[in-house]
């Protein structure tokens, strides 16, 4: 059992969102083992989040520098890619959030 354990048998629903970040968690393997633990620990819902840069505007009204800059903008067909490289467990559903 995992450390979510509690928390799926606690609350009716417990959904995942996985943000894929290019050179972090951009492979099929990688997300593969989040899929599994989360599917392990009752979660019957993910969605993957590619990831953006919606928030760089936000650092420079703070006079933040964004270290995020170099990191590619993943397109919709990545992410689709990307899960025709899963084995997606009959008990989740794996939902791709499309920009």
């Amino acid at each position: 059992r995992s450390t979510l354990f509690p928390y799926t048998t606690l609350f009716r629903s417990l959904e995942l969102r996985i943000p894929v970040i290019p050179k972090h968690n951009d492979t099929a393997d990688e997300l593969q083992e989040i899929i599994d633990f989360a599917s392990g620990s009752g979660i019957k819902r993910i969605e993957m989040l590619p990831y953006h840069r919606l928030g760089e505007a936000k650092y420079e009204r703070l006079s933040r520098e964004y270290l995020w800059k170099e990191v590619k903008v993943l397109r919709d067909f990545e992410l689709e890619t990307l899960q025709k490289g899963i084995e997606i467990p009959r008990n989740v559903e794996l939902i791709i959030i499309k920009h």
